[in-house]
């Protein structure tokens, strides 16, 4: 438990001090899209096969301090300092780095409590090893996935211009960062000149 506390402490204050590269919206996307992942995947392993547990056995309210405060500021982390514009070789690095340090923090989080706070079932180490860099994919594809639906939004924002389109409903929002709003307001097919003209 130690281990934990201090771990959630220093990463969420790094997480909130640092240069963001990410936007609010990317960063609120990927740290709902990690602790339902997360989530889901430890209920599996841990509930229904016994592979590894978080405290003890079954699912506590101690295990949501991991699924929410602890593994989605990491998430972001690794993606808001990830070298997006730098060579495959550093790219490789710096992944490379990451799922070492996500295997000494799990040999770590495996000593006797007060100090860890994770067990093994029949899990193995070297599970963890074949199995974090797969997780590590699948948040890099979700973060892609996202960066285009805003590069899109931004696009259509830019071409429709939904300022001038809500601006008389919403006049408060200012041009320069509205425009995730007015497009989410547009996708979801709102007609909001019918409802603040009725």
């Amino acid at each position: 438990m130690i281990l934990l506390i201090m771990t959630i402490l220093v990463i969420n204050s790094i997480v909130y001090k640092m240069d963001k590269h990410l936007t609010k919206n990317q960063i609120i996307h990927i740290w709902i899209f990690t602790s339902l992942l997360v989530t889901w995947v430890d209920i599996y392993i841990d509930e229904k096969k016994l592979g590894y547990w978080y405290f003890d056995k079954g699912i506590g309210w101690r295990n949501f301090l991991v699924y929410t405060i602890l593994i989605p500021p990491v998430s972001v982390l690794i993606l808001n300092c990830f070298p997006f514009n730098d060579s495959l070789l550093k790219k490789l690095k710096y992944l490379v780095f990451w799922i070492i340090f996500m295997l000494f923090y799990e040999s770590i989080a495996l000593l006797p409590q007060p100090w860890g706070f994770f067990h093994y079932g029949w899990w193995k180490f070297w599970y963890s090893i074949i199995e974090d860099p797969f997780l590590l994919l699948i948040l890099f594809a979700f973060y892609k996935w996202i960066f285009r639906i805003e590069k899109i939004n931004y696009e259509n924002w830019n071409k429709f211009d939904l300022h001038k389109r809500y601006q008389g409903i919403f006049p408060s929002l200012g041009r320069e960062n509205s425009w995730r709003w007015y497009s989410f307001l547009d996708g979801l097919g709102f007609q909001i000149e019918q409802i603040y003209n009725d």
